[in-house]
C-alpha cells in the first residue's frame, strides 16, 4: 500500500478498505460540503473561483485562508490562535516516512480487507466487552487462534518494531479524510492479548510480556493521532493491556524479572501518553475545514 493517491503527492493510497459502508456515508457527506461550498461561491458571483481547480480549493480550505482574513475581529483572534499552535488542515500533515520504517504501512501489508473482516468477527466472538477472562471454550478457541495466525503475529511484531508510524491521515480532505486504520490498529492490539493469554495457559508469563509490549506500542502510536476517536480506541486499548498486565503479574511462575519488566512497560507507558489537551485537535481542523468551504 505505498502507491501515491489523488489525496495530495507522495501521501499513501488508503491503508486497506475498510468499513465500506461508513467510508461510502461519509464521502456522501464530504461530496456535499464540497458541492454546498462551491455553489456559494458561484452565488456570490466570485467568478475567478470559478475557474479554480479542486486542489486549488482545498489548498485554500485547508490553509483557513478564508477566516483568516474575515472582516470579523473575534473571528480573525480564534483563526490567529489556532494557526499559532499549528492546529489548521495543512499544518497538521507530516512528512511521509519510508515505507519500510513506517508502523502503518507495515500493519496494512499484513491482511486483506476480506480477511481482516473476517478475522476481527472472530477475534471479537472472543473478547467480548475488551475482557481477557475467557471461559475454557473460549480459551480454547483463543489458544487455536493463535496457532492458526502465529505467521500474522510475527508480522505484527515486526510492523511494531519499526521506528516511525505515520497513519497517513489526510486532514485537508476535511471530512472525507480515511481514518480506516484504526480498526486495523485495533485488532491487531486484541490478537496480541490473546497472545498473552494463550502463553499464560503454557504457564509461560516471561514470553507473555513480549506481545504485550507490542500493545502497548501499537496504542502509543494510536494515542499520538489528535483525533478525539483515535484516543477514546487508545484509552480501550489500554484498558484491555493492563488487564493483560494484570494476568501476567498475577500468574504463579511469574518471577522478580518478569515484575521489573512490567514495571518498565508501564512507566513508558505513561510517559509517552499525549497531553490531553491535544485530544481534539485534530477534530478541530476537520471542522474548521468544512467552516471554511461553507463560508467560501
Amino acid at each position: 500500500m505505498t502507491t501515491t493517491t489523488d489525496r495530495g503527492p507522495g501521501r499513501h493510497r488508503s491503508l486497506g478498505c475498510r468499513s465500506l459502508r461508513r467510508r461510502f456515508v461519509e464521502r456522501c457527506m464530504a461530496s456535499f460540503f464540497l458541492i454546498l461550498g462551491v455553489s456559494i461561491l458561484a452565488s456570490c458571483d466570485l467568478a475567478p473561483s470559478r475557474q479554480q481547480s479542486i486542489e486549488d480549493l482545498k489548498a485554500r480550505w485547508s490553509g483557513l485562508e478564508g477566516a483568516k482574513n474575515s472582516d470579523d475581529p473575534v473571528v480573525r483572534s480564534e483563526i490567529t490562535s489556532v494557526l499559532d499552535s499549528g492546529g489548521s488542515p495543512q499544518q497538521l500533515m507530516r512528512p511521509l516516512p519510508a515505507p519500510s520504517d513506517n508502523v502503518a504501512v507495515g500493519l496494512a501489508e499484513m491482511l486483506s480487507s476480506g480477511r481482516e473482516e473476517s478475522l476481527r468477527k472472530r477475534v471479537d466472538g472472543l473478547l467480548p466487552s475488551d475482557s481477557i477472562e475467557l471461559n475454557p471454550i473460549r480459551l480454547q478457541k483463543a489458544i487455536r487462534l493463535v496457532k492458526d495466525e502465529v505467521d500474522l503475529l510475527r508480522a505484527i511484531d515486526s510492523a511494531a518494531s519499526r521506528k516511525k508510524c505515520h497513519f497517513a491521515i489526510d486532514y485537508t480532505w476535511g471530512f472525507s479524510a480515511d481514518t480506516d486504520v484504526l480498526e486495523l490498529a485495533d485488532l491487531c492490539v486484541k490478537l496480541k492479548a490473546l497472545e498473552v493469554v494463550a502463553l499464560l495457559s503454557e504457564d509461560r508469563p516471561t514470553m507473555a510480556t513480549h506481545p504485550l509490549s507490542k500493545m502497548f506500542r501499537i496504542i502509543t502510536l494510536v494515542s499520538l493521532e489528535p483525533l478525539a476517536r483515535f484516543r477514546s480506541a487508545a484509552v480501550d486499548q489500554r484498558e484491555l493491556a493492563f488487564r493483560a498486565l494484570e494476568k501476567i503479574s498475577s500468574h504463579p511462575k511469574t518471577t522478580r524479572d518478569v515484575l521489573i519488566s512490567l514495571h518498565s512497560q508501564v512507566t513508558t507507558q505513561l510517559d509517552t501518553w499525549p497531553n490531553d489537551a491535544t485530544t481534539c485537535n485534530g477534530d478541530r481542523a476537520i471542522s474548521l475545514y468544512s467552516y471554511e468551504m461553507i463560508r467560501g
